[in-house]
């Protein structure tokens, strides 16, 4: 706890580099990190370590208002350093492979790098496509890639080392490629190293779920006890005590916060199939709010689809 107020940056760049322990995954970690004032930055061959790391970092706009112990907590750890997720979340690279590349760093280009860090072409296509490569360009840092160009030119790169005729080798440029959008970006982050840096995936879908009723999980807590609400999120867990007679109990988080869903065996069984597989939920329920906890007993669920695979750690 004392660790987390007064060095936040470091305290979850340990946690996550603590990985696989615990209870939550390093995507619900960097989303708590960035809800308390840290700035989470994408790996980059020529920024990152093997493991997450901190870094000096420009301020990212003012901390929230706010008094006590959380405006206290939030404000601090905007000016302190940010957290840099290692080239070893990357999935594909591994532990040998990002020490390899940390430890030859500084790269100048994208063939420097495939050379000197021994990559492959899959490797070296993975992190081209986890955004990994924005300080390099193909034949010198003055000319970065953009993420598509970087992955269209990660093969031939690779291959360069590879006897050629001259004038023959291929990969030196990529044409002119269309940008990714930020919903892009993220789901891509969350695709190849299972964090989003920038931004949680239902930030893209709020306007549609607030014109269908659905409240910020941020809202819960001022919500009415006993009020009906509809609640959504992405499943992070899924337990089933078994001292809790068949009730299951479902995590899920959105952009802002985290919510607890209990769902009764009767309930359960009625949606079973949405309640067991779906990597995210609509959930309408009513809101039991007891001495600060507040939890949403669902009566219905609702799935929703989603472009990247499931984070939920179910029934542990």
């Amino acid at each position: 706890a004392w660790f987390k107020l007064h060095y936040p940056a470091a305290f979850y760049a340990s946690i996550v580099n603590s990985q696989p322990m615990g209870f939550w995954s390093p995507e619900t970690l960097s989303e708590d990190a960035k809800r308390h004032g840290v700035r989470v930055l994408a790996p980059e061959v020529n920024l990152s370590g093997s493991g997450c790391s901190l870094e000096a970092a420009p301020a990212w706009g003012s901390p929230p208002e706010g008094k006590g112990y959380m405006a206290k907590m939030i404000t601090s750890a905007w000016a302190g350093p940010a957290m840099r997720i290692g080239l070893a979340e990357i999935r594909g690279i591994g532990d040998k492979v990002a020490a390899r590349i940390a430890d030859a760093a500084p790269f100048s280009s994208l063939a420097d790098l495939a050379e000197r860090a021994s990559l492959s072409a899959s490797q070296l296509e993975t992190l081209a496509r986890a955004g990994a490569l924005s300080s390099l360009g193909a034949r010198d840092a003055m000319t970065p890639l953009s993420r598509r160009q970087a992955v269209w030119v990660s093969g031939p790169l690779a291959d360069r080392r590879i006897p050629s005729l001259p004038g023959m080798a291929l990969g030196d440029e990529a044409p002119e490629l269309p940008a990714l959008s930020a919903q892009e970006s993220t789901y891509l982050d969350i695709a190849t190293f299972g964090i989003s840096p920038e931004a949680h995936p239902f930030a893209f879908m709020r306007e549609e779920l607030e014109r269908s009723g659905v409240i910020r999980i941020a809202a819960l807590p001022s919500a009415r006890d006993r009020s009906q609400v509809r609640v959504a999120g992405v499943v992070t867990h899924r337990q089933r005590p078994r001292t809790a007679k068949g009730t299951t109990f479902i995590s899920m988080e959105d952009e802002t916060g985290l919510a607890n869903v209990i769902v009764v065996p009767e309930v359960w069984e009625r949606y079973r199939r949405t309640a067991r597989s779906a990597d995210a939920l609509i959930v309408a329920g009513r809101v039991e709010s007891h001495s600060g906890v507040v939890n949403v007993i669902a009566t219905s669920l609702e799935a929703i689809l989603l472009p990247v695979g499931s984070m939920s750690r179910d029934f542990r």
